[in-house]
């Protein structure tokens, strides 16, 4: 049974650099310890662009861990 990846790399002719994972592919990848469509869910841990893995952590994740620490709250990732 083929993936939903690999058959629409292959009808879209671009099968020899996506669709599965295979060394030599670009790895397009997204980590979620939830579900990726479910918002209240979802929390991706870590994400892969051609193979680099993309910095998550941006102005807003940092403000959030300085106030929540300030104040004693926990902190939740």
């Amino acid at each position: 049974m083929s993936s939903i990846t690999a058959n629409a790399a292959r009808i879209l002719g671009i099968d020899a650099t996506v669709g599965t994972l295979e060394v030599g592919k670009d790895a397009t990848l997204l980590l979620s310890s939830g579900d990726v469509l479910d918002m209240r869910t979802s929390n991706i841990e870590a994400a892969y662009i051609q193979g680099r893995q993309v910095d998550l952590d941006n102005k807003q994740k940092a403000l959030y861990r300085k106030f929540m620490g300030k104040y004693g709250l926990p902190i939740k990732e």
